[in-house]
């Protein structure tokens, strides 16, 4: 098997394993099949990925039927954004790319918001799937958006990067200036500490003289 193969079946294998734990709970406690929605339709969500790797699309829209069965108002944002990917990736397997691109958008629409790495790559995903479908026209300024977003991103990145180098710096500064006190601080203590002992001795002998000399 090649390396992508075994990944695969690795992945089939660990979605095999997770959905015989969950059928399994949920059939001995049925009243908890609401609460493990989530874990369900991520699971249907990576079988349709896989049998759309293996280009097995009759297998991959099974699971996107079973999946719509757990998918509700309340399903964990990203679940519900990779639910409409995996059905993008299943209509464009089937080369029906207009409903590709409709629940592309989709994601679109939930991820906009967020302008993150992942909206840009859904943008990307579609400009490709257009260019497929032979609307070349179409993809071309979804792809300088892309790499527009992109430079964005990176530029975003790097100046957050550098303010942590900075506030880095500012703490390590502060330490050594700190560590550097208090070496000037022991410094002059053992510096002068014995000489304010030594003055203190003399002053006090000098009273008790003064003192011994009053008495007699």
């Amino acid at each position: 098997l090649s390396k992508a193969n075994k990944e695969l079946q690795d992945q089939k294998k660990y979605l095999d394993e997770q959905k015989k734990i969950l059928s399994d709970y949920i059939a001995e406690n049925p009243t908890m099949k609401e609460a493990f929605q989530d874990p369900m339709i991520f699971n249907d969500i990576y079988y349709t990925y896989y049998y759309v790797e293996m280009e097995q699309p009759q297998l991959a829209l099974q699971h996107l039927k079973k999946g719509n069965e757990y998918l509700t108002p309340n399903t964990y944002f990203m679940y519900r954004v990779l639910y409409h990917d995996a059905h993008a990736s299943y209509y464009r397997l089937c080369k029906e790319y207009n409903r590709a691109i409709s629940q592309l958008d989709s994601t679109v629409i939930l991820l906009k918001d967020a302008f993150s790495s992942d909206y840009v790559n859904q943008l990307s995903i579609k400009a490709d799937i257009l260019t497929e479908a032979g609307r070349s026209l179409e993809a071309i300024p979804i792809y300088e958006k892309v790499i527009q977003m992109k430079d964005s991103l990176v530029t975003e990145l790097s100046d957050k990067q550098m303010n942590l180098i900075q506030d880095n710096y500012h703490v390590d500064k502060m330490k050594l200036e700190e560590e550097q006190q208090n070496s000037t601080t022991r410094i002059l203590y053992y510096r002068y500490c014995p000489a304010r002992i030594n003055l203190l001795h003399n002053t006090c002998l000098s009273g008790a003289k003064s003192l011994k000399d009053g008495r007699k």
